[in-house]
């Protein structure tokens, strides 16, 4: 089977699986649609593995939509309600129950995309950017400018000793404190 007989038939099973979930969902059966987003979902991830095909990069994207139809039978099946004037009224269970499985069906299908972004074709690819100065090269400038800055007698930074001298212009006795301190 060439790849694109087996992309077509590949498609063709979710898109036949979301007409007939709509067909349902208009017909008002929300628990048949919940069975038909379900065998959407499954039936598309057997075909992945049956026909040995690489996982494509629309797989992440077919597991949010199927979740997402199936998030929508149940909200639709336990979150909404007819009142006997014709209004709806919200069921906060059913609303729960429908956004978790939004939110799983979310995060397994963004999982299964950064795993499908990892698989390529056995070409490598080739980076075509000029290497830039390394970081360790900065780093050793950046030390050699600040030991200009050390004072070797009190080994402090002329900025400390700025602020040390700072500190005794608002706080008279500042070092007298300290040093009798540091002395007992």
């Amino acid at each position: 089977m060439s790849e694109n007989i087996k992309i077509f038939i590949g498609f063709l099973v979710p898109a036949a699986s979301i007409v007939s979930f709509f067909f349902s969902v208009f017909a008002e059966n929300y628990i048949l649609g919940m069975f038909l987003a379900i065998f959407g979902g499954i039936s598309w991830l057997i075909f992945v593995l049956v026909a040995k095909f690489y996982w494509p990069k629309v797989t992440g994207n077919i597991i949010i939509v199927f979740g997402a139809l199936l998030s929508l039978a149940v909200f639709l099946d336990s979150g909404l309600e007819q009142n006997m004037f014709g209004g709806l009224n919200f069921k906060p269970e059913g609303i729960a129950y429908s956004s978790i499985l939004f939110f799983f069906s979310i995060l397994l299908g963004v999982l299964f995309k950064n795993i499908s972004l990892g698989v390529s074709d056995s070409t490598p690819q080739k980076s075509y950017r000029e290497p830039s100065a390394s970081a360790n090269d900065e780093m050793v400038f950046d030390l050699k400018e600040a030991d200009n800055n050390v004072d070797p007698l009190t080994n402090n930074s002329n900025e400390e000793s700025d602020y040390l001298s700072s500190l005794e212009e608002y706080y008279p006795g500042y070092e007298e404190y300290f040093r009798e301190y540091y002395d007992e």
